[in-house]
């Protein structure tokens, strides 16, 4: 699935929740600073990695090769830290919803890091048009069921996404029979991993010799998995949760039509912002569901109407 890559260090894009939110600014700003991590480029170089590993699989860190494209991946969340922050709280919203679906597909617990390293967890668009938190292109995403149009696009939801991305992932691994070659190829693409694998003669992700952001793909995911397994490590905070992603939330059934989602947001006390923040799948003002599929709406418990949770 070839596609635009977005870092885990590099997505801009940070949801801001406003002054009424934020009783001590000041405060709030300085704890950031406090969160950023101060190591050294040598602490970095030193830092323990011998049981580095994906999907049970070791990263042979004894090679300096190996060495030094992990610990780059690692130097580069010091001028990314307050992005990786964001990231690593998200991660306390996300992976609860996405490790039960890869375990229900058999697929490492690993690959829950494949969508912070693709979007942050954020709803980006790539430049050839991947999009979502699994960044999944238009025809990967109709092959594996998810319905888009004028009004949806299922590559935002979180759990359907996440469905469709683990039925590609299950694709690949069909093909490769190695999960860091999956990793691998859900970056480059099937195609491009095994003709790579085909000329140089060899199996393994960490021989094989591919463009740079193939290359360094998996040394991302690593990297990511490092920070957020041992952020005091990396001189991260061990808790970091931001308030946005604290905020409660419940679920509401529908298999209807919505003819006014700002209405609907309205009844539920919150407003057509908030509803498609939470909901980023409904594009438009208006949900059609001719066929009568059930769906599900997330609901903040955040009266933004009365300004109370």
């Amino acid at each position: 699935m070839l596609k635009g890559f977005v870092s885990f260090f590099g997505v801009f894009s940070v949801f801001i929740i406003g002054k009424p939110l934020l009783s001590k600014p000041a405060e709030a700003a300085e704890q950031k600073k406090q969160d950023l991590p101060q190591l050294t480029d040598r602490e970095y170089d030193e830092a323990d990695s011998e049981d580095l590993n994906f999907a049970g699989q070791a990263a042979p860190v004894s090679n300096p090769v190996v060495k030094r494209r992990f610990v780059a991946e690692l130097k580069a969340s010091k001028y990314w830290s307050y992005i990786a922050i964001s990231h690593i709280s998200r991660s306390n919203k996300y992976f609860p919803v996405i490790r039960p679906i890869l375990k229900k597909y058999g697929i490492p617990d690993d690959f829950k890091y494949l969508p912070l390293v693709e979007s942050g967890f954020s709803n980006v668009v790539s430049y050839s048009g991947a999009t979502g938190p699994w960044q999944l292109m238009p025809e990967t995403a109709k092959e594996y069921g998810l319905v888009m149009n004028s009004q949806v696009d299922e590559r935002y939801d979180m759990v359907l996404s996440t469905e469709a991305a683990c039925k590609f992932l299950v694709h690949l691994h069909h093909q490769l029979h190695d999960w860091t070659l999956v990793a691998a190829a859900y970056n480059k693409g099937l195609e491009g991993v095994k003709t790579a694998m085909e000329k140089q003669k060899t199996r393994s992700y960490y021989k094989l010799k591919l463009n740079h952001q193939a290359r360094q793909y998996v040394y991302r995911i690593l990297a990511a998995k490092e920070i957020v397994e041992n952020p005091k490590r990396y001189g991260y905070k061990s808790k970091m949760v931001h308030f946005y992603y604290s905020i409660p939330t419940f679920k509401i059934r529908i298999s209807n039509s919505i003819a006014n989602l700002s209405a609907f947001a309205k009844k539920h006390g919150t407003s057509i912002h908030m509803l498609k923040t939470y909901n980023p799948w409904l594009r438009a003002n208006r949900f059609d569901n001719p066929k009568r599929k059930v769906c599900y709406i997330e609901i903040p418990l955040l009266n933004e109407v009365n300004g109370r949770i």
